[in-house]
């Protein structure tokens, strides 16, 4: 912990505290190799600065048998390895405490960015590529068995040209075993499915509604879902009715935006058929040649 030195407070949690620190780098390498002595004391070798997220999660305030949860986003993010998902560089853990150290991003989260957009649209060709970034790094998590289960634009964070939009925050990530289904209802109000509204099972279609509601909100800079109670808010997401999105955006995204919020968990598109899907694949088809092995 001590080659970690803390710059600012992040934000504060129930559990746990996320904090932006610096750490030495020398030639540029990965923090999470061991430190080499130098066999020289006179060693002139350039170090740089770099800057990550430290997440620390206090153990002493919670139960023993609710620590698993706290523990579950260490193990999914050491699986998790794609430029389109916030990097997990390495974890730390004591009697008291359980740190996270992760990739910082400068570009802050999507919440944030389309808020300062004061009401003015992104371009369709920006949404499309942010979008596609986001379909590419849910198929990689699909692929490992997991669920992200809150997704969110809190959740996503972008590189500080705000070219750039990767996944995080596996807080309450469900590894799934073979076809079951994850039955405890958790994620952020505003973007939990229909079936999670009403108790039943669900499994990875829930994860493309909430990426449903990531889009509505790129396209609109609004959420899809909002109510002033919970009630409310449940009863307009069974509903499934969204303000009508901007006719300057193509149809076949608009359309592509229904096809996410179907009702019919069924009928929602999986991760491979976006991946195939026409309003994508001219975007996917320029990151597939900037990112050649990443698909």
């Amino acid at each position: 912990m001590d080659k970690y030195k803390r710059i600012r407070t992040v934000s504060r949690g129930v559990h746990g505290t996320v904090f932006l620190c610096s750490i030495e780098d020398r030639d540029g390498g990965d923090d999470r190799s061991p430190e080499k002595p130098s066999s020289d004391s006179s060693d002139s070798s350039p170090k740089t600065t770099k800057q990550v997220i430290l997440k620390e999660i206090s153990l002493n305030s919670i139960q023993a048998n609710e620590r698993k949860p706290a523990l579950i986003e260490a193990n999914v993010l050491s699986r998790l390895n794609h430029p389109f998902i916030v990097r997990y560089n390495e974890s730390l853990q004591s009697p008291t405490s359980l740190v996270l150290v992760m990739e910082y991003l400068e570009g802050g989260n999507m919440a944030e960015f389309l808020a300062s957009r004061d009401e003015k649209l992104l371009p369709e060709c920006d949404v499309l590529r942010f979008f596609s970034q986001l379909v590419l790094g849910l198929s990689h998590i699909h692929g490992q068995n997991i669920l992200h289960r809150d997704l969110k634009t809190q959740n996503i964070f972008m590189d500080k040209f705000h070219r750039t939009a990767k996944i995080g925050d596996f807080g309450i990530s469900k590894v799934l075993e073979s076809q079951s289904k994850a039955q405890s209802v958790v994620g952020t109000p505003s973007y939990i499915s229909p079936e999670l509204c009403e108790g039943k099972p669900y499994n990875h279609k829930s994860d493309i509604w909430s990426l449903g509601c990531v889009l509505y909100e790129m396209l609109t800079l609004h959420r899809a879902f909002e109510a002033p109670t919970l009630t409310a808010l449940v009863l307009k997401i069974l509903r499934g009715r969204v303000a009508p999105v901007p006719q300057s955006y193509s149809e076949a995204l608009r359309n592509l935006l229904l096809d996410l919020l179907h009702l019919e968990p069924d009928r929602r598109p999986s991760v491979n058929s976006l991946l195939a899907s026409a309003p994508l694949l001219v975007t996917l088809d320029k990151i597939r040649l900037q990112m050649p092995g990443y698909t």
